[in-house]
């Protein structure tokens, strides 16, 4: 069939399949891809003893080939709002200060304090339609480098911040 809108689909159609090739190798070749991931890190069982409070603890892993600048990190709780790590690293624990250059194949971490972030949650997000206090909230790690947006899988953190305490 040599109809033009036969024609104009399937030049649409193969203009198509090379964009998407084209934004996969931009995204997988060109430029750096950057790995998010956070777990919850429990605390011992005695504060009085001296012991390290409990954290969420975010790793940005460079799996580029070249350095990447993170600029900001932090767990949000929507799309608009969240918890920035702090400036100084919870007792016991370091983290580099941001911005910072990550260089190919390196990761780095980051902590938020478990109970803080705890306190923050509840005042966020208040009590359940039948009175009790919401007992989990979904959070994902986002990470910004350069002018991109990096987001993480979601993870499930409870609001009790008895409950970091083992």
């Amino acid at each position: 069939m040599d109809h033009p809108i036969f024609s104009t689909v399937v030049g649409g159609a193969i203009l198509a399949a090379l964009i998407a090739l084209a934004t996969w190798l931009w995204r997988r070749i060109i430029r750096p891809e950057v790995q998010l991931m956070a777990t919850t890190e429990a605390g011992p069982t005695s504060r009085e003893l001296g012991f390290t409070e409990p954290a969420v603890k975010i790793t940005v892993t460079n799996r580029g080939s070249s350095t990447v600048m993170v600029k900001d990190v932090r767990l949000m709780f929507c799309r608009a709002f969240g918890a920035a790590v702090a400036d100084v690293a919870p007792s016991g624990r370091t983290h580099p200060k941001l911005p910072v250059s990550l260089e190919a194949g390196t990761d780095q971490c980051w902590y938020v304090p478990a109970e803080k972030l705890s306190a923050l949650l509840l005042g966020l997000h208040g009590p359940e339609p039948d009175g009790f206090p919401k007992s989990y909230v979904k959070l994902y790690v986002r990470c910004i480098t350069g002018s991109r947006v990096h987001r993480g899988a979601r993870i499930l953190f409870p609001t009790d911040p008895g409950a970091h305490w083992h």
